[in-house]
């Protein structure tokens, strides 16, 4: 009987235990050695990364090459994630530093592609199904990319990537207080520059 209680106790604690993700059970993997399931990880987080440093980076193809940096960097030191945060966070915030770093060391001067020219990413809003028209479009653009960088991060991760407050706060190692302060301050210039476009 105490055997019986001693099973039923170790299986009540494994089924109280959350399922093990799909990222989780690749980083763990990778943690023991196997190095293949790296090709795993960047396939299912390669197009979200893109898409972010696309858009920090003002729209520009140098993003291809930050994107290679981001997982470069990300296979030297997964061995070292401990998952305090989502992989997909992590991945985030290397993502921002990388292209940080690159506007840093290139000094990159910003420039407006036409929707041909972006490989095919378009400026709808999802949540709304609203697609706005190409003059629109640029304009949103152009607004986003003269901010300074600070505020440009905040806007893409909140507005665009649709990120938890919470989350930025993690990818961005800031406090709570500091990402509302660089928001108002961002939608402040966004009105000043987008008027009633803004507001839509």
């Amino acid at each position: 009987m105490a055997d019986m209680a001693g099973k039923s106790t170790a299986m009540e604690a494994d089924m109280a235990q959350p399922a093990e993700t799909e990222d989780e059970l690749l980083v763990r993997r990778f943690a023991e050695g196997d190095l293949s399931v790296f090709d795993h990880i960047v396939e299912r987080h390669q197009q979200r990364v893109a898409k972010l440093a696309w858009r920090l980076l003002g729209w520009t193809d140098e993003a291809e090459d930050v994107v290679q940096d981001v997982f470069l960097a990300a296979y030297k030191k997964l061995a070292d994630f401990r998952g305090q945060a989502s992989l997909g966070s992590w991945l985030t915030a290397i993502t921002i530093n990388k292209c940080r770093t690159w506007r840093r060391k290139r000094l990159l001067r910003w420039k407006i592609h036409s929707a041909a020219q972006l490989d095919n990413h378009t400026c709808t809003d999802e949540n709304h199904e609203r697609t706005f028209d190409q003059e629109t479009c640029n304009q949103l653009r152009r607004t986003i990319q003269i901010l300074p960088a600070k505020l440009r991060e905040v806007v893409i991760l909140r507005y665009l990537e649709e990120m938890p407050i919470a989350e930025m706060t993690a990818v961005l190692n800031v406090t709570e207080n500091t990402v509302h302060v660089r928001l108002n301050r961002a939608r402040t210039r966004l009105r000043e520059h987008l008027g009633n476009l803004f507001e839509e």
